[in-house]
């Protein structure tokens, strides 16, 4: 049976962790009993990822729904009962695609939908844009509204170019960017037999927000290869763990499981916790050499958040400490020199006070 059976066990607590309103906004995941310092506290599948096109590893090599590689003996790859090109590794996996979001997408063997949804796929792939690929299962998963309800509450108000700030250099032009999404879009209106998902994507607006979606709460996922190939790499959409808020000093790390044949997360403990602490990550990768300011303007621009972590309200206190300082030191040295500020107060000397 394949292990990604359901979305009972696509998602397994390993310690007591539980989701609810955060302070910081939105929901958070929260540790409801102490928790050790390297402890694993979940493990995950993703609920919708996406295949990357590699240069060894074409996109028909790797199962549609799990990510797992495909061509061996072992796992040869059933092809699509409905006469697409999407290949699973398994029965299992093609049965939870099809139920999930796969039937909404599937070209059903005609050659124009067939032909338009090749053009999807090779217009995803010449953009580099996992993006595309996922927001079209994405909006599909919705049309048949056979999942979890909370994906439909993830959607920010804005176009996905809105999350590139300073992720580019140069910056991405913005209107180059917004064409080439309507392009796409138009390329996956054509795949898709009319019914409920080409009236979601008539919602124009709908699509470049649900790019965004994917832009703030997916993770990239590699797999590895048993054989001289190279793996299957791709992007991952995870349910659980798009719920943890991020912490720039935070207690935990989300990486994947290098033993999984396919994309799993595993979220552990940086250090130890007590009951009821809000459980953190990271959105940057660590660079001591940025300035607080700097680190902030990057949350800013890529996760439209001004960062009040407690990291930061340290480090924005010191530095006002330090201008502050700063002033009083100018002060004094005016006072010396004969200036006519001699005597008098510095107007910020008071917040020493």
């Amino acid at each position: 049976m394949c292990i990604r059976d359901s979305i009972v066990t696509q998602c397994i607590a390993l310690a007591p962790v539980v989701i609810r309103p955060s302070a910081l906004g939105g929901k958070g995941l929260f540790a409801t009993a102490p928790v050790q310092a390297t402890e694993t506290l979940t493990s995950e599948l993703p609920w919708l990822l996406c295949g990357m096109q590699g240069v060894d590893l074409p996109l028909h090599l790797m199962c549609e729904h799990c990510g797992g590689m495909l061509g061996s003996q072992a796992k040869p790859g059933l092809r699509c009962p409905d006469g697409c090109d999407a290949m699973f590794c398994c029965e299992d996996c093609a049965r939870i695609a099809i139920g999930r979001y796969h039937r909404a997408l599937c070209p059903k063997g005609d050659p124009s939908r067939m032909e338009h949804w090749g053009a999807f796929v090779e217009q995803c792939d010449d953009c580099a844009n996992g993006y595309y690929l996922l927001a079209a299962k994405v909006l599909a998963a919705a049309s048949l509204a056979l999942d979890p309800p909370e994906v439909l509450n993830w959607w920010p108000s804005v176009g996905w170019w809105a999350t590139m700030g300073g992720m580019c250099d140069p910056a991405p032009d913005v209107d180059q960017i917004m064409t080439q999404t309507g392009e796409t879009l138009g390329m996956l209106q054509r795949a898709v037999q009319p019914g409920p998902l080409l009236i979601l994507l008539d919602r124009k607006n709908l699509f470049a927000e649900t790019c965004g979606l994917i832009r703030l709460n997916s993770t990239m996922w590699s797999s590895p290869s048993p054989g001289p190939e190279c793996g299957t790499f791709g992007l991952g959409l995870p349910v659980f763990h798009s719920c943890i808020n991020h912490s720039c000093s935070p207690n935990t790390l989300l990486t994947q499981d290098p033993e999984s044949p396919i994309p799993r997360y595993i979220l552990k403990a940086a250090r130890e916790m007590a009951i009821g602490e809000e459980l953190t990550i990271s959105y940057l990768e660590p660079d001591d050499r940025i300035s607080v300011n700097e680190r902030r303007k990057q949350l800013k621009d890529q996760y439209l958040f001004d960062c009040m972590c407690q990291l930061c309200v340290r480090q924005l206190r010191e530095q006002n400490m330090l201008e502050i300082f700063d002033e009083l030191l100018e002060a004094t040295d005016l006072a010396d020199s004969g200036s006519d500020n001699h005597g008098q107060i510095n107007p910020r000397e008071s917040e020493f006070l």
